[in-house]
Protein backbone atom coordinates (compact mmCIF):
# COMPACT_ATOMS: atom_id res chain seq x y z
CA UNK A 1 0.00 0.00 0.00
CA UNK A 2 0.87 3.53 -0.62
CA UNK A 3 -0.35 6.56 0.24
CA UNK A 4 -1.67 9.12 -3.02
CA UNK A 5 -1.14 13.10 -2.89
CA UNK A 6 -4.79 12.77 -1.44
CA UNK A 7 -3.75 11.03 1.63
CA UNK A 8 -5.68 7.71 0.77
CA UNK A 9 -3.79 4.45 0.94
CA UNK A 10 -3.76 2.59 -2.86
CA UNK A 11 -2.61 -0.71 -3.98
CA UNK A 12 0.36 -0.74 -5.77
CA UNK A 13 -0.14 -2.59 -9.18
CA UNK A 14 2.00 -5.57 -9.31
CA UNK A 15 1.96 -5.18 -12.67
CA UNK A 16 2.64 -1.65 -13.14
CA UNK A 17 6.65 -0.91 -14.23
CA UNK A 18 8.62 -0.49 -11.53
CA UNK A 19 11.35 2.31 -11.84
CA UNK A 20 13.70 2.29 -8.63
CA UNK A 21 16.58 4.08 -7.68
CA UNK A 22 20.07 2.74 -5.99
CA UNK A 23 22.70 5.01 -6.44
CA UNK A 24 26.61 3.77 -5.77
CA UNK A 25 25.56 -0.08 -6.05
CA UNK A 26 26.35 -2.61 -9.63
CA UNK A 27 23.00 -3.90 -9.29
CA UNK A 28 19.68 -2.98 -8.50
CA UNK A 29 19.53 -5.08 -5.47
CA UNK A 30 16.33 -6.13 -3.34
CA UNK A 31 13.48 -5.30 -5.34
CA UNK A 32 10.47 -4.67 -3.73
CA UNK A 33 7.65 -7.26 -1.87
CA UNK A 34 6.19 -8.29 -5.45
CA UNK A 35 8.17 -7.65 -7.92
CA UNK A 36 10.10 -9.91 -9.52
CA UNK A 37 11.46 -7.23 -12.31
CA UNK A 38 12.71 -3.66 -12.59
CA UNK A 39 11.81 -1.34 -15.86
CA UNK A 40 14.18 1.18 -15.03
CA UNK A 41 17.05 1.82 -12.69
CA UNK A 42 18.26 5.45 -11.51
CA UNK A 43 21.55 4.33 -10.45
CA UNK A 44 23.10 8.20 -10.18
CA UNK A 45 21.57 11.36 -10.20
CA UNK A 46 24.48 12.82 -12.72
CA UNK A 47 27.05 11.38 -15.13
CA UNK A 48 28.10 11.64 -18.68
CA UNK A 49 24.91 12.54 -19.77
CA UNK A 50 22.64 15.82 -18.26
CA UNK A 51 20.07 14.82 -15.07
CA UNK A 52 19.14 11.71 -13.58
CA UNK A 53 21.50 8.18 -15.11
CA UNK A 54 19.10 5.49 -15.84
CA UNK A 55 19.26 1.97 -17.25
CA UNK A 56 16.50 -0.10 -19.12
CA UNK A 57 16.23 -3.68 -18.42
CA UNK A 58 15.58 -4.64 -21.95
CA UNK A 59 16.08 -4.52 -25.42
CA UNK A 60 16.14 -1.31 -28.09
CA UNK A 61 13.09 -2.85 -29.18
CA UNK A 62 11.24 -3.75 -25.92
CA UNK A 63 12.12 0.31 -24.83
CA UNK A 64 10.61 1.53 -28.19
CA UNK A 65 7.47 -0.57 -27.96
CA UNK A 66 7.41 0.64 -23.81
CA UNK A 67 8.03 4.44 -25.36
CA UNK A 68 4.86 4.23 -27.48
CA UNK A 69 2.67 2.70 -24.55
CA UNK A 70 1.77 -0.87 -25.43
Amino acid sequence: MVEDLHGQQQRLRLDAPLWIARHGSATAGTLPAGWSYWTFWQYANRGSLPGDQNRFNGTMTQLRKFARGY
